[in-house]
């Protein structure tokens, strides 16, 4: 549950397009709890929809926590689907993709499905869409934020100081945008660097 004293970090966004502009198409983050596993696939820990004819395949949320309190905070990891109250989406990506609340996983009949799913899924076949994790808790005083940010904070000083060095390269230009979406899906804004 997210209390009204919670919201976003702008330190957290500004590290996510200075340090890994380059490395995703759309980008999600850790939120603990991590409840939001309709919308999230993983090809190994989460491969099946929750309420699928295979959902007993999937891992409990118990041990889908564990795995992403484990995954490394410095790198951004490959999935095929996630959300978790906010994502961040390369506009050129989106191009021709859908929601639509249906999906089907091969070996799977099509079902009802997460719309976050069949969207994300429609982006990478059309697109090559890079959709990846950050398992980094971005809402400033939700749970886990002050621990996980301590070190985060230290660190970003010096990101400060090398974007406004960096043309290029590593960073994402001054023309390019991403949307920013809220739980319900709805554009929250767009983020212009």
């Amino acid at each position: 549950d997210v209390g009204p004293d919670v919201g976003y970090s702008p330190a957290v966004l500004r590290e996510a397009f200075v340090k890994h502009g380059n490395e995703f198409d759309v980008l999600t983050f850790r939120h603990d709890p991590y409840w939001d596993l309709w919308a999230l696939r993983h090809k190994t820990q989460f491969p099946y929809n929750m309420y699928g004819p295979f959902k007993e395949k999937n891992p409990t949320q118990g041990k889908v926590k564990k795995w992403i309190s484990k995954l490394d905070p410095a790198k951004l990891h490959e999935v095929e689907s996630a959300f978790m109250l906010m994502a961040i989406y390369r506009i050129s990506k989106t191009v021709g993709a859908r929601y639509s609340g249906w999906g089907s996983m091969e070996g799977e009949l099509e079902e009802s499905d997460c719309e976050h799913v069949s969207f994300h899924r429609d982006m990478a076949k059309r697109n090559d869409a890079r959709i990846r994790l950050w398992p980094v808790v971005y809402c400033q005083n939700a749970e886990g934020f002050n621990e996980q940010h301590e070190a985060m904070d230290r660190a970003i000083g010096s990101l400060k100081d090398e974007a406004k060095t960096i043309r290029g390269g590593n960073a994402i230009s001054a023309t390019s945008q991403a949307e920013v979406h809220g739980t319900d899906g709805e554009l929250r804004g767009t983020l212009k660097l």
